[in-house]
Parts: structure tokens; sequence; C-alpha cells
């Protein structure tokens, strides 16, 4: 290919080729040009999505996430730097255009970053509407939403229902990210078209499923003042206090009136039809729940929309501020003279235990002398009785003493004497047994020889 050729090119399939490159600093290279160029020439529908093909594959080839991410980004912020609305939104569009038509082709491995990718492109589309209306551009709000009606929530085209229950489970989400609630109830209705519109016509029961719980059913709960959350809810970071609570301001009954007239139409079917009709009472029993909270309120507010009563209730505070100080006071005095109380009562309290302490000692004491007097007299007579006892012993030993010595001469008489007694027989049968042992024994031993 010469020089020739490549000067003929266009712009477009110049950047293409750029974007979709083996190099990594060839395809940053032309991502940043990307930026200058948007900036000063216009672009039509074909050549954005030639631009969205090149796009689509520089994010494809990118597999490090911090990376993938800064891709991301930049894409996105594209959306914000056209001078033209209209271009702005021809780049919008043909995003999801591109995104549905590739979508089949997305492997779980990738699916995440064009994830991220619908999620950022989203944002800056309300980004975009937000710049729009501070310019009091107000057509882009209808050109945004012809633009969701066409390409992403527009079931006669789409090929798969990945990418319509993505924008479902995030747009609520990132339209109070980017306008923080700040939206009129007209335009937040407007908003809401293309999912009523697509639950009108598509056959998907999980695409219906998605948007009735994810938009409908949470922007009846999450996002209203009823201080309830549905339950795919997942706290934020930042918001713990009521007072930080995400809420729009929807017209409940205009809303409700608009998914019966939707239901009521031939050609809605059956099975959508019945969903419609849920929602109808969903959103009219929270335009009920909303008259008595307004009714409520307004019993608080005067004709200039202040607090009824609230200097009132200043005095009122003030008095019983004062009033607590005065009790508070008193307490200390009476707190004061209970202690001085129990100070007096301690001291008499001690003057009579010492009292009764001597009254016993007194008492102890006498006692004890009684005591003393007593043992006194135990003792006198213990001496007494010991007194007799040895008078007694000393009568007694003389007659001992007389007995022993008649003993011992009778042992006197009898050595010198030296009487011989022996024992006498018993009877004469048994001296004669004795004689006659003798013989009979001798007479054996002789006839045993």
């Amino acid at each position: 290919m010469t020089e020739s050729d490549n000067v003929k090119q266009p712009i477009e399939v110049k950047l293409v080729k750029q974007l979709v490159s083996q190099s990594v600093g060839t395809r940053a290279q032309a991502l940043g040009k990307l930026t200058t160029l948007f900036k000063k020439s216009d672009f039509t529908e074909i050549q954005f999505l030639k631009i969205w093909k090149g796009l689509y594959y520089n994010l494809w080839a990118q597999d490090k996430p911090i990376l993938q991410e800064e891709i991301s980004v930049k894409i996105s912020k594209l959306t914000l730097i056209f001078k033209d609305f209209d271009q702005a939104i021809l780049y919008l569009k043909s995003f999801f255009i591109t995104i549905e038509k590739n979508w089949p082709s997305i492997d779980h491995h990738r699916l995440d970053k064009f994830y991220s990718l619908t999620r950022k492109m989203l944002a800056s589309g309300f980004d975009l509407l937000k710049k729009a209306y501070l310019a009091s551009d107000h057509q882009v709000l209808s050109k945004f939403v012809n633009v969701l009606l066409g390409t992403a929530l527009n079931p006669e085209k789409l090929k798969t229902n990945g990418v319509v229950m993505h924008i479902a489970d995030i747009y609520l989400e990132e339209l109070h990210k980017s306008t923080g609630g700040a939206v009129e109830a007209s335009h937040l209705n407007r908003l809401l078209l293309p999912f009523i519109s697509y639950l009108s016509k598509t056959d998907d029961p999980t695409a219906i499923k998605r948007i009735k719980e994810r938009v409908f059913e949470r922007l009846a709960t999450t996002y209203s003042p009823f201080g309830k959350k549905d339950k795919y809810y997942l706290p934020k970071e930042g918001i713990s206090d009521e007072n930080d609570a995400e809420i729009f301001p929807t017209d409940y009954l205009v809303l409700s009136k608009l998914f019966l007239k939707v239901a009521s139409a031939k050609s809605t079917p059956e099975e959508n039809r019945k969903i419609l009709y849920s929602l109808n009472r969903l959103f009219k029993k929270a335009a009920e729940a909303l008259e008595e909270l307004e009714e409520l309120a307004s019993n608080f507010l005067d004709e200039n929309n202040n607090m009824v009563g609230v200097d009132d209730d200043e005095e009122d505070n003030e008095n019983n501020q004062d009033q607590d100080m005065d009790d508070n006071e008193n307490e200390d005095e009476d707190i004061e003279d209970e202690d001085e109380l129990e100070n007096q009562d301690d001291e008499d309290g001690d003057e009579e235990m010492e009292n009764s302490e001597e009254e016993d000692l007194s008492e102890f004491e006498a006692e004890d002398s009684d005591d003393e007097a007593m043992l006194k007299g135990l003792q006198d007579s213990d001496e007494e009785e010991e007194e007799e006892e040895e008078e007694e012993e000393e009568i007694q030993l003389p007659k001992a003493n007389i007995k022993s010595k008649r003993v011992e001469a009778m042992k006197q008489n009898v050595k010198n004497n030296k009487l011989k007694t022996t024992p006498p027989p018993k009877n004469n049968q048994s001296k004669e047994n004795v004689v006659k042992k003798t013989p009979i024994k001798q007479n054996q031993n002789k006839k045993r020889k």
C-alpha cells in the first residue's frame, strides 16, 4: 500500500486500524487522538459505528484489570466533550448498537469489563442530560429516551436479554448518582417510558421479572420516602443515616394510570398484562401513602411553609431547662441536708456505742469479781477437805503398823520352830489305792519281759 492510498483513507478507518493494533502504545495513542478529533469534527452515525468497532476491540484486547478500567473511563468521558449534543447522542446510540450486536460473542472471562463499560456509558448519558438541562436544551431528554427505545430496550431488535437485564439493574442507581435525586417527576416518568414500552411488547419472562423488580418495585421502595428497601438492595458506602436516604420525587398516581392504560391495550400480551396490573395496584397504594404523608406534614406547616409552634416550643424548652436547673439545685440542697443528718446520726450512734461498751465493761468486771470470790470459796473448801483427810490418815496409820508387826512375829516363830507339815490324805481308800498300784505295775513289767 502506497502513501497516496493512506491519504485517501477516511480518518475513521485509520483510527480503527490504530485502535486494534497489536502494539499497546499505538492503541493508547489512537485513543488519545479521539479527544481532539471529536472536539473539531462532526461524524455521521456510520462513522461512529466504525469508530466504536475499533473501541470495542481495543477494550477486548486489554487483559489487565487496571488498564481495562482506565480505558473504560476514557471511552465514557468522550461523551461529554462534544460541542453539539446531537453528536453526543449519536456517539451514545452507536455504543448501544455495538454492544448489543457483539454481546452474544462475549465470553465469561471478558464479561465484567463490558459490564463496567455499559455502566459508565449509561452514567455519562445521564451526565449529558444534566449538562443539557443546565443549558436549557430540554430536547436532549427526548433524544436520549428515543435512543433507548430504538436500541437497548427494543425487544424487536435484541438478540439476547443480557444488555436489558444489566441496564435494569443499574438504571436507577446511576441516575441517582448523577443527579442526586434532583429530577422532576415529569422527567422521571419520561425516563421510565422505555421500560414500560418493553413490558408491553416482550415475550421474555426473565426480562419482565427483572424490570419489574429492579426498576419499578425498587422505585416504590428503596427510592421512596416510605423507608422501605427492595429485596435486592445493597447498602452503599457513605449512606448510613436516614437523612442521606435515596429518594426520587415520583408521581405515583400518574405512573399507576400509565400502567393501567398500557395493560388495557389490545396489543399487550396476556402475561404482560398481569404484570402491568400488579404494578398499577402497587403505585396506586404508593400514591395513597404519599397523600397521607403530605397531610401529616401539612399539620406542622403554615402558609409560609414554616413549622407551626416552633417559637412556642423553643420557649417551652427554655422554661423546661430553667425548671430542670432549679430542680437540680433543690436536689443538691436536699442531698446536702441528708448528708448532714446522716453525719449527726453517725455521731449519735458512735456515742451510744461508746456508752454501751463502757456498761458492758463494768458488767464484765463485776462478773469477774464474783467469779474470783467463788473461786476463793471453792479453794478454801478444798483446803478444809484436804486437812480432814490428812487427819483421818494419821489416825489409821498406827493400826496398820500394829498389824504388820504381828505378821512379822508369826513368821519368825515358824522359822524358829522349823515346822514341817505334810498334807494329810483325803480318806482311807486313797491310801490303799496307792499301795496297790505299785505291785500291779511290777507284774505287768514281768509279763512283758
